[in-house]
């Protein structure tokens, strides 16, 4: 996986993190940003996917566009105070260990 093609899934990845923090934390106080990130997660994330995915191998482009899961597990525990906090770290832990490995096996 090329360094461009991993930095596109991540971003794409971020902004889907963000959306879903977003969706659970507004409560009409952000209403600008809930069109800017509308915009960018409907229509920008999915275009960097496939932009990735054209310039790098589609199995490793999926594999680490579920790093939307580890952003999402971050923003749980850090700012909406999630449970099981030991759990959710190592489960990330686990999926980002798995990234890097697949970054490496090339």
């Amino acid at each position: 996986m090329t360094g461009m093609s991993l930095g596109i899934v991540l971003i794409a990845a971020f902004l889907h993190a963000f959306w879903n923090y977003l969706a659970k934390k507004s409560r009409n106080k952000i209403v600008f940003i809930w069109w800017f990130l509308l915009i960018a997660c409907i229509l920008y994330a999915p275009m960097l996917i496939l932009f990735a995915m054209q310039i790098s191998n589609v199995s490793y482009v999926v594999a680490v566009r579920e790093l939307s899961i580890v952003f999402s597990a971050l923003f749980g525990i850090i700012w909406l105070g999630e449970g099981h906090r030991q759990q959710r770290l190592i489960g990330t832990l686990l999926i980002a260990l798995g990234v890097v490995f697949i970054g490496l096996s090339r």
